[in-house]
C-alpha cells in the first residue's frame, strides 16, 4: 500500500478530489490545499471543530 503523501502528490492540477469520511484528518486536507486541490469529503463525525464540505458535489 502507498503512502498517503505519495498519493497526494497525484493530485496536482486536480481541482477537487472525492474521498470516504475516513479520510477526514488535517494531514490528509492540508497539503492538499497546498497544491490547490479541494477535498470534497464530508467529515467524520468526531471532528471537534466542524469543515464544510459540498455535498451536491460528493453525492455525484
Amino acid at each position: 500500500m502507498e503512502e498517503p503523501d505519495i498519493l497526494i502528490g497525484e493530485t496536482t492540477g486536480m481541482k477537487r478530489m472525492t474521498a470516504y469520511r475516513g479520510y477526514d484528518a488535517n494531514g490528509i486536507r492540508a497539503p492538499l490545499h497546498v497544491l490547490g486541490t479541494i477535498p470534497v469529503n464530508p467529515r467524520r463525525h468526531n471532528r471537534k471543530r466542524p469543515i464544510q464540505h459540498d455535498e451536491h458535489r460528493y453525492k455525484d
